[in-house]
């Protein structure tokens, strides 16, 4: 009898380790990308060869991990939805961003801000939302529950920003990212709601709208209002993606 109670206690210790391995792995990559970025900011300062860096590295993972990046229920409404969605998401920063006095006026970019823009709004979002929402979620929602699955990612994602100042706010995206990819099974969507997030904030989306606000009203309220509105249309947005999904 002790032998059995012994085996079924070594069955259940291994179970346990395998499940511990996916966890562990997230975290590894994670620690990786974390890793590649500061290399990337050793190596050179010059956006157009760390665009080039970027576009390589995206290749290799795109290749290494196919089987985790999916692109199933593609539809106009969603694509729609996920940018607005993201859109949403970027007025949630409105809690930590100092409030803007003005609105930059138009002016002409050099290359280099312009292969910053380029890094920032669409190579660096693809690739994180790549790793963290292909290849960590896609592994510890194959292995765990959802619930537990989205939120240790989310986690995840939120520590990898190594910012306590926005520590809140990520692990919110975080979650809205991999329960959109969970829904869709299409990795297009959260990279979608990636994109929008940082071209809305780096081109003064935000700052846009509070100094709307604050024409005719105080600062508090100002800000009060645009929380208001990016907690509307996150939750409307989810509930149109859920029903299409």
């Amino acid at each position: 009898m002790d032998l059995i109670f012994r085996h079924i206690n070594l069955v259940r210790m291994e179970k346990e380790i395998m499940n511990e391995k996916y966890l562990i792995k997230g975290v590894c990559v994670s620690v990786a990308y974390i890793i590649y970025l500061s290399l990337c900011a050793l190596v050179t300062t010059d956006e157009r060869l760390l665009a080039l860096i970027h576009i390589l590295t995206l290749v290799l993972i795109f290749v290494a991990s196919k089987r985790y990046i999916t692109f199933e229920k593609t539809g106009i409404k969603l694509i729609a939805m996920s940018i607005v969605l993201g859109i949403g998401m970027a007025l949630s920063f409105t809690v930590i961003v100092p409030f803007a006095n003005d609105v930059g006026e138009a002016q002409s970019y050099s290359m280099r801000e312009i292969f910053y823009y380029v890094n920032s709004i669409f190579l660096l979002p693809i690739m994180e939302e790549f790793i963290f929402r292909g290849i960590i979620f896609k592994e510890l929602v194959s292995n765990y529950p959802l619930k537990f699955a989205i939120v240790s990612s989310s986690l995840i994602w939120m520590l990898a920003h190594l910012n306590p100042l926005n520590a809140g706010v990520y692990f919110l995206h975080g979650v809205l990212m991999a329960y959109t990819v969970y829904l869709t099974s299409n990795i297009l969507y959260p990279i979608l709601m990636h994109v929008s997030i940082n071209s809305f904030n780096l081109l003064g989306g935000t700052n846009s709208i509070l100094l709307y606000f604050a024409r005719v009203m105080s600062e508090p309220i100002s800000i009060f209002l645009t929380i208001v509105l990016s907690v509307g249309i996150i939750a409307i947005s989810i509930a149109l993606i859920r029903k299409l999904s």
